[in-house]
């Protein structure tokens, strides 16, 4: 899509009547496009990276909001993308053990989170 017609259909979009809807990738979505009109965010894909699905999430959501952003993950079971989904959640749960944490002293975690998140077992490193 050319810059011309991506600004029009982004201009389409701010201010059409309801409903409305624009599919864009979650790359397109993360990168220069800012759509603060937006209510809802679908993700039909995982991305092996949070940031990049947050950074997604967040050109929608500003900070001068006034209305709920509601965001819907769609995941499907029994697939590598749950296992994506597993490891983005336990990334994430760890960055805000470690890196988010209102504490100002050292945090640990355990070898075993470490292990399950390289996908390493302790059988692995005796060999």
């Amino acid at each position: 899509m050319s810059f011309r017609d991506r600004q029009a259909a982004i201009e389409r979009f701010k201010t059409a009547g309801t409903p409305r809807v624009l599919l864009a990738s979650l790359r397109a979505g993360g990168v220069g496009l800012n759509l603060g009109e937006a209510t809802h965010v679908v993700m039909y894909d995982r991305w092996w990276n949070p940031a990049v699905e947050m950074q997604a999430i967040y050109r929608a959501h500003r900070f001068t909001r006034e209305t709920p952003l509601h965001v819907v993950r769609f995941t499907v079971t029994d697939t590598v993308e749950e296992r994506i989904a597993d490891i983005l959640n336990a990334k994430e749960r760890l960055f805000d053990d470690v890196v988010e944490s209102a504490e100002t002293t050292a945090q640990d975690f355990s070898i075993d989170e470490l292990m399950y998140i390289l996908e390493i077992s302790i059988g692995d490193l005796d060999s």
